[in-house]
């Protein structure tokens, strides 16, 4: 084929130009933007458009719409780093056939291209038929099919839209079995995930099932109906009650009606869960259209299960550095050891108490012990000086809350997040640095770590002084209350501890059960 791709990015235009060439033989023709792109249509015959929807001069929607008054028939592959559900039926509309969500693999591009060429049969045939004026039921046939097309095309956009808008794994899951039981009408909806070293299947999600069930039962590789689907990686379509009835006595809770559907999920091949639909209204069967329309919500999803895993695994290196970071700074001084994971273990137990949002007790937990990273700019004699500082090695101390910003600015973390690192100093009363902000003009976060700071500071030796006894520390806080903290903070802060609240050990932070991973969306 002829196949033309437009994009500003020459890593893009490159990467397309050499795998569409050695793919099946395409001639490739490149364009930097979309006038000569549109230069391109006017003087060659193309079969296919591969094109940026963010270009210099006109965008994708605009040569989009251009292209297709040159050559209506001509189809064209959005490709945007950027999807949103408005844009993509605007493009689809003006007559988009296909959408790719930058970054891709090229596996996307080849099966791109296969579901291009079966469309580009199809319209030849429309229009074929049109010409030699074939019989009107080979004519309804086709505009059928153009219909079912249209349809998956929508449902395709639906679920890039839906799978584009979700904050990490679990929060994957849930939509999984919910657009599953969307596009099948199922009335029960299960997601099986494979745990490779015991070797079984588990239920981590589920629509129509009992609550109790999730993340405790389970199902060993090649035994049931999901066993047998992830051991042979292949779909189960069964009509037929008396084909399952017989193995309703191992899961009746996921079987109501007497038809079910089971597919696996893949990751470059390999099976990684396996998602099982079952029963619809007065029994209705499933189909192999459900089948088609789950395969593509299955790939769809595999796809953004492998991102979420890259991005989470990246993130995890950079707080391990940053944390390292932390450790260092730390380690200088005795008396202040593991300070940072005390206090984030503080401000969490306050923000519970205060029944804050998971969202903010994720980001205390990710900002909390990076909190006072910027003093890795203050010299050693000013962070281990045995005395009192003077007003300059104070001002030089002031300084570590915008450089800890500085540092963890360009890793794409959240505004929470970095409100907590730069304000954990500021004053109820508007006393405090960099920014000066009182009372309420302070991140609540903000407050909370600061007063969890000034609590382990106090019950902490140092080198200039001893550490106060609980009752004296508070007594102070009291004292503070309303000036350098918000009264509120305080309040908790005391309830709590009377509570008996105790630091757990130093491997708190790296504990499974006690973590807060970031949000996946935060970085976007």
């Amino acid at each position: 084929m002829n196949i033309l791709v437009v994009d500003d990015d020459p890593i893009i235009r490159n990467l397309l130009d050499a795998y569409l060439r050695e793919f099946k033989g395409n001639n490739v023709f490149l364009a930097t933007d979309g006038m000569e792109g549109l230069n391109w249509i006017q003087k060659i015959e193309m079969d296919c458009v591969f094109m940026d929807m963010y270009m210099p001069g006109f965008t994708g929607l605009e040569t989009l719409g251009r292209i297709k008054q040159i050559s209506p028939d001509l189809m064209i592959v959005i490709m945007t780093g950027q999807p949103s559900f408005e844009i993509m039926i605007e493009a689809i509309q003006k007559g988009a056939s296909d959408f790719l969500i930058k970054p891709f693999q090229l596996e996307q591009v080849s099966l791109t291209l296969e579901r291009l060429t079966k469309e580009r049969r199809l319209l030849t045939e429309n229009k074929m038929l049109t010409q030699e004026l074939r019989a009107k039921k080979t004519l309804e046939d086709l505009n059928r099919k153009l219909e079912k097309k249209v349809k998956e095309q929508t449902i395709l956009y639906t679920i890039m839209d839906q799978l584009s808008r979700v904050r990490g794994k679990d929060d994957l899951f849930k939509q999984i079995v919910k657009m599953a039981g969307h596009l099948t009408e199922a009335q029960k909806v299960s997601f099986f995930i494979w745990d490779r070293e015991e070797n079984l299947l588990r239920l981590i999600a589920g629509l129509g099932v009992e609550a109790e069930w999730i993340n405790r039962y389970e199902v060993p590789v090649g035994q049931g109906i999901v066993g047998k689907v992830a051991q042979g990686g292949v779909p189960v379509l069964c009509q037929e009650r008396q084909e399952w009835l017989p193995q309703m006595e191992e899961a009746p809770q996921f079987y109501d009606g007497s038809t079910f559907l089971a597919l696996p999920l893949k990751i470059r091949q390999e099976t990684f869960g396996v998602l099982q639909v079952a029963g619809r209204a007065e029994g209705e069967p499933f189909t192999e259209e459900d089948l088609f329309l789950l395969s593509i919500l299955s790939e769809k999803a595999a796809m953004t299960i492998e991102n979420i895993a890259l991005y989470e695994n990246v993130v995890s290196n950079l707080y391990a550095t940053l944390r390292a970071l932390v450790n260092t700074i730390e380690a200088k001084d005795p008396y202040t050891m593991k300070h940072s994971e005390r206090v984030t273990q503080l401000a969490i137990a306050i923000a519970r108490k205060m029944s804050r949002p998971e969202e903010e007790i994720a980001a205390l937990a990710f900002a909390g012990p990076l909190h006072d990273i910027g003093k890795i700019g203050v010299q050693d004699y000013i962070l281990l000086k045995p005395s009192k500082l003077n007003p300059e090695e104070f001002d030089m101390i002031k300084m570590h809350p915008t450089t800890g910003e500085r540092i963890i600015n360009e890793l794409g973390i959240s505004t929470l997040e970095k409100s907590i690192i730069r304000h954990h100093h500021e004053r109820w009363d508007g006393g405090g640095y960099p920014d000066g902000l009182k009372e309420e003009e302070i991140p609540i976060l903000c407050r909370i770590i600061s007063v969890a700071d000034a609590y382990d500071a106090m019950t902490s030796d140092r080198s200039y002084r001893k550490a106060l006894t609980q009752v004296e520390a508070l007594a102070e806080m009291k004292r503070c209350n309303g000036q350098q903290f918000d009264p509120q903070v305080v309040e908790i802060l005391m309830e709590i501890i009377r509570e008996g609240f105790e630091p757990l050990v130093s491997d708190w932070l790296t504990d499974p059960e006690n973590s807060f991973p970031p949000l996946v969306a935060q970085a976007s």
